[in-house]
């Protein structure tokens, strides 16, 4: 009996003994071993330490890059020929925009590798491939053009890697979804909100990138004729931009609902301007006019990406409270800090 009592008392004192966390590997004096971090913290999320960057994705970069700095060299050329000989020619307006879209190409490329974003790099492969078919259209056109001789032969050859090389990041990406693992666990539920708030994002930067490129094609169509309702437009277009993108981006990282209502009615305007655009070309437009026929062309776009990225928002604000900046951002509130508690906590085993 005496021995039974004793027994239980030190079965009952291993019980409400706490239990003590498992030796690490680098808790080991001497051994001076420390995992390899492979993640670092930063304002935009977690991005992915230079050593992770693969082979392949190396390969991608050099290519991408050198085909990208070399677009950019030869239309920087074409734009200073054209000012020299106060050219205003669509060629001058299309140079510009080519400039635009590429320095956005060269950011695609490195924020793609470096966050394992799948949909900038599809952006990326998407931007190629329309500078691919300007760049022979350009070429068909003037062939006796050193400058576009040249552009057309290396975007030939360099291209078709790029899109090939970046479809097949794009799809690893995609798919395998490392860098959301490792940013908010294995929760299949966290993965989603955090793929779907990443998607919002690239949106942002290609609403960007759109709404800059219908700055200048709106200007070079209006250089002649150009309205008071125009000037002042397209004077804040650009800065209204830069402000609505960031109030997007807050909007998500803070989880505040009050920026998100800021943030819709503000949407309202480009889609505004954009319509009225579109309808005021398309009445005057000549099949011929290369300028009114882009500027059609990316409204439609923008307008349509537009709407994509407000109901992306939407969704994206449901998903508000579920603990994803936390894990995102490294943030704590009342709400969201108590969920990932509770996603620590073990659930009492059965009697």
């Amino acid at each position: 009996m005496f021995s039974y009592q004793m027994d239980s008392v030190k079965a009952d004192e291993t019980v409400d003994r706490p239990a003590t966390p498992p030796i690490r590997f680098e808790d080991i004096p001497g051994l001076n071993i420390r995992p390899e971090q492979t993640t670092v913290d930063t304002v935009l999320g977690k991005r992915r330490t230079i050593k992770t960057i693969t082979t392949i994705e190396i390969a991608f970069i050099v290519i991408a890059v050198i085909g990208i700095l070399s677009t950019i060299g030869l239309t920087i050329t074409v734009i200073v020929n054209e000012v020299k000989d106060a050219n205003t020619s669509s060629d001058l307006i299309f140079a510009i925009v080519l400039l635009i879209n590429a320095l956005f190409c060269l950011y695609y490329i490195c924020d793609g590798v470096l966050f394992e974003s799948a949909y900038e790099i599809v952006v990326f492969v998407g931007a190629t491939t329309i500078l691919l078919i300007y760049c022979i259209i350009s070429f068909s056109q003037d062939k006796d053009d050193v400058i576009k001789t040249v552009r057309f032969y290396m975007i030939i050859v360099l291209g078709p890697f790029c899109v090939v090389l970046g479809s097949l990041l794009a799809k690893s990406y995609y798919e395998s979804k490392n860098i959301i693992f490792r940013t908010v666990g294995a929760s299949v539920e966290l993965q989603d909100m955090c793929g779907l708030m990443l998607f919002f994002q690239t949106l942002l930067k290609f609403d960007l990138q759109l709404e800059v490129s219908m700055v200048v094609f709106v200007l070079s169509d209006s250089m002649d004729n150009i309205g008071t309702t125009d000037i002042i437009v397209l004077s804040v277009g650009v800065v209204y931009s830069l402000v609505w993108v960031a109030l997007g981006f807050f909007s998500v990282r803070y989880e505040s609902k009050k920026l998100v209502i800021l943030f819709f009615l503000t949407s309202i305007a480009e889609p505004a301007y954009i319509i009225y655009k579109v309808i005021d070309v398309w009445v005057i437009a000549d099949e011929e006019d290369l300028i009114k026929s882009a500027i059609i062309t990316c409204g439609i776009i923008g307008l349509i990406i537009r709407i994509v990225v407000c109901i992306t928002m939407y969704f994206v604000t449901k998903n508000f409270g579920n603990g994803l900046k936390e894990k995102v951002y490294g943030q704590s509130s009342g709400d969201t800090a108590a969920v990932i508690g509770n996603e620590s906590q073990v659930p009492p085993q059965g009697v």
